[in-house]
């Protein structure tokens, strides 16, 4: 079966009345820059354009006709703005600046329309040459969809009535609900009166120095998270499922480590124990992946997809912060912000 050819997905007319518009209104051009990169437009002479215009912009310098015909004439490559005759034409074919934010958006749309194709094209050149397990495919794929999808995650401004109207609704419910703990509670008393347990959206950062139970620590609150009926999902970068599993195991015992290393574990205490622990932790909702120097775009795509089936997810732990990859490109400090902003946009 012959595939048909397909046009790459844009809008010259938007483009166009995108650019237009500017010139037009330039007290707009802010609009569209919260919306638009230069690499958003297909076409480039439109990119050339929009990277002029706003750079004259951000100069303070006039964004009218005049000034910007003026300034390619000056440059002496007209024709890389798709020549003088045509930036002339786009204010024309703009009759109003009022849309514009409309059309930026269908310009925003094509644009990301042409990355999700060539992603697609990517993971079928990548699945096509049989090197990557499919495992690594899967990921690849997520990766490759959930970062074009990011790209266009924008907030905006939100009136106060809205957010006090919201945060209201909240306090009342919790005021009837009233409680040492309104989140979901840790297991350790004095944390939760500190916290009133854990709450939705919360990024929490256990640092000490090493060797100083940040681990076990994180465990535990896992494990009593988990035995109040809540999914947990644990990243160790640095322990095996194994490892992870025996200090859980232990402290759920509460018998000696030294003594499960080495095995001298005694028939009518420890044994038993460890027994009723592990029929414990056995029935627990907990998740564990130990695939060592993911990057925080794997974790959170991991974690997205560990949540549709277990929509009782509730935590999600990564140990740790320090172990994760980043950008090669940028210092080891920068990494790490990275993966922090990352994981508090889970």
């Amino acid at each position: 079966m012959e595939s048909v050819p397909r046009s790459v997905p844009h809008s010259p007319e938007a483009e166009r009345a995108v650019l237009g518009g500017m010139l037009l209104d330039p007290a707009r051009i802010p609009l569209v820059q919260e919306t638009l990169k230069a690499e958003d437009f297909y076409r480039s002479a439109h990119q050339k354009l929009y990277e002029l215009m706003s750079s004259m912009h951000l100069a303070g310098d006039p964004v009218e006709l005049v000034a910007v015909v003026e300034v390619i004439s000056r440059g002496g490559k007209a024709d890389e703005y798709g020549g003088l005759a045509y930036v002339a034409s786009l204010a024309d074919e703009v009759p109003s600046s009022e849309n514009i934010g409309y059309y930026a958006r269908l310009v925003s749309e094509r644009a990301t329309e042409r990355r999700l194709l060539e992603g697609a094209r990517s993971i079928i050149d990548m699945t096509a040459g049989g090197e990557r397990s499919l495992r690594e495919l899967i990921e690849y794929a997520e990766s490759t969809v959930y970062q074009i999808g990011q790209q266009k995650q924008t907030g905006d401004w939100r009136q106060m009535s809205e957010v006090v109207d919201e945060e209201f609704i909240r306090i009342q419910q919790l005021a009837n609900n009233s409680g040492d703990v309104t989140g979901i509670s840790t297991g350790l008393v004095d944390l939760d009166k500190i916290l009133a347990g854990l709450q939705r959206t919360d990024l929490i950062i256990l640092a000490a120095r090493p060797a100083m139970g940040k681990t076990a620590l994180a465990l535990n609150i896992a494990r009593n998270v988990a035995l109040g009926g809540h999914g947990v999902g644990i990243f160790s970068l640095e322990m095996s499922c194994g490892q992870l599993v025996t200090r859980m195991l232990v402290s759920q015992a509460r018998v000696h480590a030294g003594s499960v290393r080495t095995g001298m574990l005694s028939r009518d205490k420890d044994w038993p124990a460890l027994v009723d622990a592990a029929e414990k932790l056995y029935q627990l909702p907990v998740f564990i992946d130990d695939t060592p120097g993911q990057n925080i775009t794997a974790v959170r795509s991991k974690a997205r997809r560990l949540k549709s089936p277990h929509p009782e997810l509730a935590l999600v732990v990564v140990d740790y912060i320090g172990l994760m990859s980043g950008d090669p490109g940028v210092s080891r400090q920068e990494q790490v912000a990275s993966a922090s902003r990352g994981l508090k946009g889970m």
